[in-house]
């Protein structure tokens, strides 16, 4: 049986999947989760939320997707998800403000 032998402090699954040839793929997702502290530096969260293997939908209906699933039989690069809040230079109030997030060569 396929497991996944996970050392990280992050949540980790691993699942079989179909590509759309009917290729079946042995695929693992971690999900990492941290807090921006105000120095810039990050800490890790100390419980990680689960692997998402299904997409979630608001109020449960298949009308608008709040979360797709974390886990897909190809993806070129890691997926970067930001919830936070933003505050524009120098706290002014402005009704909108261009935010920016890169890790590595990622840039949301």
């Amino acid at each position: 049986m396929w497991a996944v032998d996970n050392r990280t402090p992050f949540a980790a699954q691993g699942s079989f999947l179909r590509d759309r040839h009917g290729v079946e793929h042995w695929v693992v997702a971690v999900r990492a989760c941290f807090s921006l502290r105000a120095d810039g530096l990050l800490d890790v969260a100390p419980e990680p939320p689960p692997v998402r293997l299904v997409g979630e939908y608001v109020n449960g209906q298949a009308r608008e997707m709040k979360a797709a699933a974390d886990i897909a039989p190809f993806r070129p690069a890691a997926d970067i998800l930001v919830r936070g809040i933003a505050c524009a230079p120098g706290e002014a109030v402005r009704r909108t403000c261009a935010v920016r997030v890169r890790v590595g060569a990622i840039e949301k």
